[in-house]
């Protein structure tokens, strides 16, 4: 009978610690929308936990559902930021395409 406890207990902690951890993925996500959003890039949208899964949800900009584990969410935003391989990745590139049209409209 203890060990049963102890494993409910473990089991109980485990998945505090992983809602704990998904509360805090979605409050970085949240904050990272909202300052990417002033140069009009959009990544995630209604960002919300699953509490059945402990996984993430949200909408792609391509209007797909996504349901990611909390592991997944940092790949996902690792190769937006830092791109793939040789390639960069689409924050920076929108951030340079926002520099072009900045000097541009500055030019005239």
């Amino acid at each position: 009978m203890n060990n049963q406890i102890k494993d409910s207990t473990q089991e109980l902690e485990y998945i505090e610690r992983r809602l704990k951890l998904a509360n805090e993925a979605v409050e970085l996500i949240h904050e990272f929308e909202e300052i990417v959003s002033e140069i009009g890039i959009s990544i995630m949208r209604e960002v919300s936990i699953n509490e059945e899964k402990l996984t993430i949800k949200a909408i792609y900009p391509n209007d797909n559902d996504l349901e990611l584990e909390l592991y997944e969410v940092a790949t996902v935003y690792r190769s937006i930021i830092d791109g793939c391989g040789p390639c960069g990745g689409i924050f920076e590139e929108e951030i340079d395409f926002r520099i072009d049209d900045i000097e541009e409209d500055y030019k005239k």
